[in-house]
């Protein structure tokens, strides 16, 4: 999810033509800005108060935990650090990624995100952010659909926010498909102890022996 599937994306290359992984290999990306996004060129101060803004209004943010507000407070740096920093538009990091990489191994979902159709997981004022910087295009909140799927075989667009993809039935159903539930074991059966009578079609077992049942 999100820049978890650029980390993906370069753990898969490097395990497939560094360490020649012979076993087949996939991956589901979930809003992950291949092709970056406007969020990236807003710096670390921007982001920070949208941040605190969410988490202040709304009260809890999915991705937000009291560490991470902790850090939004205490490290408010004028600029991103470099494993955001990469997610600029303009990336060239990113767009190596995307001029060496094997699209035809990942499956990519993107979204188009209506204020209208349920709530975002954001607070209002950070809401109204994202909907400013994501102005003019398909987007999840933070990432446009166009960079979601710039790179795989592109999903059918949906329309949940960045926080919400895996509330999605599409989505839920994609990776119970990807990674079935294992079909439990049927239990052993029970052994009869010694000494028991146990009767079984024309025969009874009295301690382990089959004896004959007579009919009358």
């Amino acid at each position: 999810h999100s820049r978890g599937g650029l980390v993906a994306r370069f753990a898969m290359e490097k395990l497939i033509r560094a360490a020649g992984f012979a076993a087949d290999t996939s991956l589901f990306t979930f809003g992950s800005p291949h092709g970056g996004t406007p969020l990236a060129a807003m710096g670390g101060k921007a982001l920070n108060l949208m941040w605190k803004l969410g988490e202040d209004i709304v009260g809890s943010i999915p991705i937000m935990t009291p560490l991470v507000k902790a850090y939004s407070y205490l490290a408010d740096a004028p600029a991103l650090p470099p494993g955001i920093d990469v997610m600029r538009e303009d990336s060239g990091a990113l767009s190596m990624m995307n001029h060496m990489g094997d699209p035809t191994r990942v499956s990519c979902w993107g979204s188009r995100f209506d204020i209208n159709g349920g709530p975002s997981g954001f607070g209002v004022e950070v809401e109204g952010a994202l909907l400013g910087a994501m102005h003019g295009m398909s987007h999840d909140l933070v990432v446009p659909a166009a960079s979601a799927l710039l790179f795989g075989n592109a999903q059918p667009l949906l329309n949940c926010s960045h926080l919400n993809y895996f509330g999605e039935p599409a989505v839920r159903a994609a990776i119970q498909n990807f990674v079935p539930l294992p079909v439990p074991a049927p239990p052993p059966p029970v052994p009869t102890p010694p000494g028991i009578i146990r009767r079984s079609g024309d025969f009874v077992v009295i301690g382990g022996v089959r004896v004959p049942v007579r009919k009358p």
